[in-house]
C-alpha cells in the first residue's frame, strides 16, 4: 500500500502538463513584454495591437489551464480510500475485476503496455494523469499470438 502512495506523490510532483503550461505562460509574457517595449519605442500598428491582444487572451487562458491542474494536484487520496478502492475491486466477478482494474492494453510486436485504473478519482471530471499506473513488459523472443 505504501507504494500506492508514494506512486501518487510521484505522479502529482512530476506533473509535466502544469510544468508545460507554466513554462508556456512565462513564454507568452515574455512575447507581451517584448511588444510592449516596440510600442514604447513608438512601433504601434494595427497588428501590433491586435497581437497584443491575442496573446493576453491565451495567457488568460493558460491561467486557467494552470488552476485546473493545480486543483487537480491538490487531490490526495488516502490510504483508507484506496484501501476501499482494491476492496471493491475484489469483490467483482472475473470479467468486471479485470474491467474495474485495467484500462487499457496495447500489443506490440515486442512489447505490451498496460494502463491500470486509477483508483484516485475524486469526481467523473477529474482523473489524475487518467491512469493510475503505466508498465511496460518488453518480449525478447519473437512469437505470434493467434485469435
Amino acid at each position: 500500500m505504501q507504494n500506492v502512495l508514494e506512486l501518487q506523490d510521484n505522479v502529482i510532483e512530476n506533473n509535466l502538463k502544469l510544468k508545460f503550461l507554466e513554462r508556456d505562460k512565462k513564454h507568452k509574457e515574455s512575447q507581451i513584454k517584448n511588444i510592449m517595449k516596440a510600442v514604447e519605442m513608438g512601433v504601434v500598428t494595427k497588428s501590433t495591437a491586435l497581437r497584443l491582444q491575442a496573446l493576453e487572451k491565451q495567457v488568460e487562458e493558460v491561467n486557467a489551464a494552470i488552476l485546473i491542474e493545480q486543483n487537480t494536484q491538490s487531490q490526495r487520496v488516502s490510504r483508507e480510500e484506496i484501501i476501499k478502492f482494491y476492496a471493491e475491486a475484489l469483490k467483482q466477478e472475473p470479467m468486471l475485476l479485470i474491467n474495474y482494474l485495467i484500462k487499457e492494453i496495447k500489443l506490440f510486436n515486442d512489447k505490451v503496455e498496460i494502463k491500470l485504473n486509477n483508483p484516485i478519482k475524486k469526481s467523473p471530471d477529474i482523473d489524475l494523469g487518467s491512469s493510475f499506473l503505466f508498465k511496460t513488459y518488453y518480449f525478447y523472443k519473437t512469437f505470434e499470438i493467434y485469435v
